[in-house]
């Protein structure tokens, strides 16, 4: 719910045409989801009805008060990531011609919850790995690139989104790379290259990768759990 929405709700106004209009959208798109299989119904339902119920609002600051009654405690931090946007283009990289993916992923929710770990749509963020980056093996990048076909691997909107709202990177990825295989950029020689995530120092940072490379077992993909 958008603060424009929220704010019409509490002063009493009706909304106007455009706001009927972005929430009936919204709304077809969420039918759309859980048809689909990208969302999980009994997860939606949750959402909404703490939307109804006023405990879920974009900002904390939102939250309806209650007057003599106790107040929610505090919603664990979440983001929605526009994932069919363009994501950030490196500098000297395109994400047009042979070889660049950027997959499309909807919306998402991201939040981190108490668990500490990382979920998208309800659904939990792993770190994938192959078979082949296991046990002190190694596969080249373009191989494990098709390999990944197969996974709900995350585009770079989602590294950008983490990249900005750095809280809701789980401390676990403080160890290694995490890569973001559902987008694959091309330099101008031809070659194509993977973003990735890591910890430096006290600060998170991000790169790219050429495919040309070995990937082994501290190298693994952002992906949503099977």
């Amino acid at each position: 719910m958008t603060n424009t929405t929220a704010s019409a709700v509490l002063d009493g106004t009706k909304m106007d045409d455009e706001q009927l209009g972005k929430m009936t959208r919204r709304t077809d798109e969420l039918k759309r989801r859980i048809n689909e299989g990208t969302l999980e119904y009994d997860w939606v339902m949750d959402e909404l009805q703490q939307v109804v119920e006023g405990r879920k609002f974009e900002t904390p600051a939102a939250v309806v008060p209650v007057i003599g009654k106790p107040q929610p405690a505090p919603l664990p931090m979440s983001i929605i990531v526009d994932c069919d946007a363009n994501p950030k283009i490196p500098s000297g990289l395109y994400l047009t011609g042979d070889g660049t993916e950027h997959r499309p992923m909807g919306a998402i929710t991201l939040v981190k919850r108490d668990d500490g770990k990382l979920y998208a749509n309800g659904k939990e963020v792993v770190r994938y790995l192959s078979k082949k980056q296991r046990d002190g093996n190694y596969i080249q990048g373009h191989k494990l690139c098709k390999e990944l076909r197969d996974v709900q691997v995350l585009n770079a909107c989602i590294m950008d989104a983490l990249l900005a709202n750095p809280k809701l990177i789980p401390n676990e990825w403080k160890n290694g790379y995490t890569y973001f295989w559902g987008t694959i950029f091309r330099g101008a020689n031809s070659s194509l290259y993977v973003g990735y995530l890591f910890r430096d120092g006290d600060r998170w940072r991000w790169d790219c990768r050429w495919l040309g490379y070995d990937w082994r077992v501290q190298s693994p993909a952002a992906s949503l759990a099977s």
